[in-house]
């Protein structure tokens, strides 16, 4: 044969090529403690011919990955004066692929790195660190895409250790510059911030946290949207135990966030729970939420109170009730009223069962909610989304603004763009949004969004809900055959003509097998 079908040659050089610790190297005031390496270059080449009908391919691949990582450590004087930690690492990349029917592709990938950090009195009562990060990175597909971005990092932290009062400074500087070069897109990231955290014991049963932080938040996007934020925060976390064998427990936790620039707004969170552990297996448990957010917009008070009662029978048998009731009061152009209380019960029940296990569980929860206000456009701020690749996610109000919809990074400062970085699908009276692929949103990353909404006005509705589970699992795991059964109604609606009710009734039923890593 002229050709060879398929060839795969796989090379490996160079793996972890050298490595030297604990060297003895010293030159008057410096001394080395260790250094490391690595270096690795790889190669793979392939060759693909395949004929189908009358069409006829020729595949040739190439792929090339070279690296190298060098890291030391060194001191001067003495290891507990001034520690200097030095690394560094260039990485390139090739691959290129020729076809006769398709498009060729070429890609090039090169990464730099350098970091450098310095420990002043390490291990001292005040211990000083400095640091300074550079990255470079370089993508380019071939007639697709080239980007350069450069990250730089710096800063310090001061810290004081003692027993009465610990407490940590850090300054942070960050700088990222990417560059579409093909485009001439550019995004720019110019971010400060300057932290104090301290922590104090009074007891054996009790630690105290607080924490200060100021935030100068400069993002440019190709020139089409600039977001400029002033952040303060200040959160206070508490947490008691109450008896030596840690049974009886309070949790505190309060923040205060204040926020000027391109979008300003100030709010405040408070989070206290409480947890009881009762004679007769039984657990109390209870919880309040307080959300406070004033923006030039509107004003959101929110109220949660959650109790429950559990009680474990043996290792078999768990139940629990709970109940749950949330206020809403928003004042915008009009004033609007939100309740909602849920009340339920959870039975959970595993047992043995020859060559396996049983599982039998079933909830039902009673939901009444009650809307009070005029039918209008409201605002919703910061609803909070999870934006996973398979996974369906809906705004949680209906009748929403297309053009209203702003998406937002957790820290409110990183707008993402509409068809760039995710894409919004009207699914009946709702919104649907999805991240794109290859867009700044990571995958399973929490979103916050900003929307306006159609509010229908006053309304109630009382809800059931019922859902039944089995299982049975055998041959550890081998096979496992379920069951589950669920349905929900509204029996009492009052004013819902506009209002979309999920009303439902399903039976799911199927068999997994599992070996190993295969699963059917």
């Amino acid at each position: 044969m002229r050709r060879i079908r398929n060839i795969l040659l796989l090379i490996v050089l160079l793996g972890p090529a050298w490595s030297h610790s604990h060297a003895q190297y010293s030159i008057g005031i410096w001394h080395l403690r260790n250094i490391s390496g690595e270096v690795d270059l790889k190669g793979q080449y392939r060759q693909l011919e395949s004929s189908f009908n009358d069409v006829s391919e020729d595949q040739r691949s190439t792929y090339l990955l070279s690296g190298i990582k060098l890291n030391t450590s060194s001191y001067l004087w003495d290891k507990d004066i001034l520690l200097i930690d030095l690394g560094g690492a260039y990485s390139p990349e090739l691959r290129d692929e020729k076809y006769i029917t398709v498009p060729d592709r070429s890609e090039v990938r090169t990464l730099k790195k350098v970091d450098l950090k310095a420990t002043l009195f390490n291990n001292k009562p005040v211990t000083l660190q400095g640091f300074y990060n550079f990255d470079q990175s370089y993508y380019n597909r071939e007639l697709l895409t080239n980007v350069r971005s450069n990250n730089q990092q710096w800063g310090g932290i001061l810290s004081l250790n003692n027993k009465f009062l610990p407490l940590t400074l850090s300054y942070r500087n960050q700088v990222w510059d990417q560059e579409e070069t093909q485009t001439g897109r550019t995004f720019n990231m110019d971010q400060e911030n300057i932290q104090a955290r301290t922590s104090k014991s009074f007891g054996s049963r009790d630690r105290t946290e607080l924490i200060y932080s100021h935030q100068n938040y400069l993002y440019r996007y190709a020139e089409l949207h600039q977001t400029e934020h002033l952040i303060d925060r200040v959160a206070l976390n508490n947490n008691v135990f109450f008896d030596a064998k840690r049974r009886y427990n309070l949790n505190s936790r309060f923040t205060w966030y204040d926020q000027e620039g391109t979008s300003s707004f100030r709010r405040v969170e408070l989070m206290e729970g409480l947890s009881l552990q009762l004679p007769h297996h039984l657990k109390i448990m209870g919880n309040f939420n307080l959300y406070n957010l004033k923006d030039p917009i509107q004003l959101w008070d929110q109220k949660r109170s959650r109790a429950s009662l559990q009680h474990k029978l043996f290792e078999s048998l768990t139940t629990k009730l709970y109940l749950e009731y949330t206020k809403i009061r928003l004042e915008a152009v009009n004033l609007h009223r939100e309740s909602d209380l849920r009340a339920g019960v959870d039975l959970k029940y595993t047992k043995k069962i020859p060559t396996g296990y049983l599982n039998i569980s079933y909830r039902y929860y009673r939901h009444e909610h009650a809307t009070e206000g005029v039918s209008g456009m409201l605002q919703v701020i910061n609803e909070d989304q999870t934006l996973t690749d398979g996974e369906l996610s809906l705004l949680n109000k209906p009748y929403v603004d297309d053009f209203s919809v702003v998406v937002k990074d957790v820290s409110g400062a990183m707008i993402y763009q509409l068809n760039f970085d995710y894409i919004l699908i009207n699914r009946g009276s709702f919104m649907e949004i999805q991240r794109v692929p290859g867009g700044l949103i990571p995958n399973g990353e929490a979103v916050y969004i900003d929307y306006v909404y159609q509010q229908p006005g006053s309304y109630s509705y009382g809800a059931n809900n019922n859902h039944f589970s089995a299982s049975v699992l055998l041959f550890k795991r081998l096979i496992e055959l379920y069951y589950n059964y669920s349905v929900q109604d509204y029996p009492k609606v009052n004013q819902g003509d506009l209002l979309t009710l999920n009303y439902y009734r399903q039976h799911v039923y199927g068999v997994r097998l599992e070996v190993g890593f295969a699963r059917a």
